[in-house]
């Protein structure tokens, strides 16, 4: 795609295990380059990115926690953007893949297109083991490489137990009560 569009946007709904953020945000971002490792990653079937999280700059990240409602969440934001194609990668392991057709339209108006793509990996069942296995060492490291960035490169920080040194040795900020603000999904809080 980027060889046809010169840029493109990629919305990161695994909240999960997202792609580029840390765990618990959805977020956007304008790829505009090659990511190095990225044809590996679809080779391995994702292994490369359990043992080299990737993060990069979003153009708009959100936390919403680690354990809301994945599917919903994906429904409501395919309501709301309107996209008009929507790329998935299928595999064998069809409870892990979303509905066929269009499903997050209720009209039954055709305004988008679903992508179907197989996954280039032959047996999902083995491989979704290895990750259901590494999933909280994929969001430990995610975490901890997200929060890397707080600290100059020259501190070295290789364990949880250094991070929590190295977070508890940093200032707290500081935000007025009147600055903070709860949103809901579908309405706002106010103070």
């Amino acid at each position: 795609m980027l060889c046809r569009y010169g840029k493109v946007g990629y919305l990161d709904t695994d909240v999960g295990q997202p792609e580029f953020a840390p765990p618990g945000c959805i977020s956007f971002h304008v790829v505009d380059e090659a990511i190095p490792g990225a044809t590996d990653i679809l080779v391995a079937g994702f292994c490369a990115d359990l043992l080299n999280p990737t993060l990069r700059e979003a153009e708009r990240c959100h936390f919403i926690a680690p354990f809301c409602a994945g599917f919903d969440m994906l429904v409501e934001m395919l309501r709301h953007i309107c996209p008009t194609i929507v790329v998935q990668l299928r595999i064998t392991m069809e409870s892990k893949n979303l509905p066929d057709g269009i499903f997050w339209q209720e009209d039954g108006m055709q305004r988008s297109e679903m992508i179907n793509i197989n996954a280039p990996f032959r047996d999902a069942s083995d491989r979704s083991v290895l990750i259901r296995k590494d999933a909280v060492g994929m969001r430990e490291r995610r975490l901890a490489e997200y929060l890397k960035q707080c600290f100059p490169s020259h501190i070295p920080v290789t364990t949880n137990k250094e991070l929590a040194y190295a977070l508890a040795s940093l200032p707290p900020y500081q935000v007025p009560f009147s600055d903070v603000k709860v949103t809901h999904l579908h309405c706002e809080v106010g103070f």
